[in-house]
């Protein structure tokens, strides 16, 4: 090959380099341009948007203006039109007469003391003298009644008629050492003599019950005659006689007298003078 032919070839080759070079440069380019008027578009959008969000933020703004002022037109008309049904109405005072005053007097409160029966008993005490207490509890208004017209305490009754008989109404002891017998619920002594029917205690709980009583206030006043107050263990020792045996008797019964009374052993036995006396 020749230099001339080997000049051409590398001028031609020289060409196809330059010609792929300024291809590159111009795709280069046209890629730039396309990116420029990308950004542009975008911007453009944004613009839009921009715009459109303010004129839309403006008309709500307008809205809410002309909705505020079309409520107080309604709230001005509305309380004209309340004004006015008030003025059509009259005073409650001239719709409702004033009623008469009226004094209502409530009834004098009257406490009742109920006798006690086994069920107000400590369940210690129900065990010693639960079936004794049981006994009398049929005679209670009997004993309320005889007793409050003696003016005698009636729980404390009910208390001696317990240890003496447990309310058996024909109880009639025989068995004392010095002879004497005792009968009914109070087991009267038969010492006593003429002064009582004994026979009639033992078919008469009434006169039974009051006969006890009549011992009871020998031995207030033979107390009183000793310079003793008539207390509850007082009378109940002096009930079973004066002695070491009577003490021990009225220990015992006075925890059944604390026990249903709620009351003390100082309590006085003598609650008022007789209706009789």
């Amino acid at each position: 090959m020749d230099i001339y032919h080997l000049k051409n070839k590398y001028i031609i080759k020289l060409s196809l380099v330059l010609v792929f070079i300024f291809s590159l440069q111009c795709v280069a380019s046209s890629m730039t341009i396309a990116e420029n008027r990308t950004w542009l578009l975008q911007g453009e959008v944004e613009k839009n948007k921009t715009v459109i969000i303010k004129t839309e933020r403006a008309a709500l703004i307008s809205k809410e203006a002309v909705i505020k002022s079309e409520i107080r037109e309604i709230d001005v008309q509305t309380l004209k039109e309340i004004e006015a049904t008030l003025e059509t109405i009259p005073e409650t005072e001239e719709l409702i007469p004033q009623g008469v005053p009226v004094e209502v007097l409530a009834p004098p409160v009257q406490i009742i003391e109920q006798m006690p029966t086994v069920d107000n008993l400590s369940d210690e005490m129900r065990k010693t003298w639960g079936v004794k207490v049981t006994g009398t509890d049929q005679w209670n208004t009997l004993i309320e009644r005889v007793s409050k017209e003696e003016g005698i305490d009636p729980i404390f009754i009910k208390c001696v008629m317990a240890i003496e008989s447990g309310g058996y109404q024909q109880a009639h002891n025989t068995k004392n050492s010095n002879g004497t017998q005792d009968y009914g619920l109070m087991q009267v002594n038969t010492s006593w003599g003429s002064y009582f029917d004994y026979n009639k205690m033992l078919y008469d709980p009434e006169y039974a019950i009051r006969s006890g009583i009549q011992v009871v206030k020998c031995k207030i006043a033979s107390a009183e005659k000793s310079g003793e107050e008539p207390t509850a263990f007082e009378i109940l020792w002096r009930y079973n006689g004066k002695s070491a045996k009577g003490k021990r008797y009225a220990e015992r019964v006075i925890k059944l007298y604390e026990n249903l009374s709620g009351k003390t052993e100082n309590e006085m036995v003598l609650t008022q003078k007789p209706k009789n006396a």
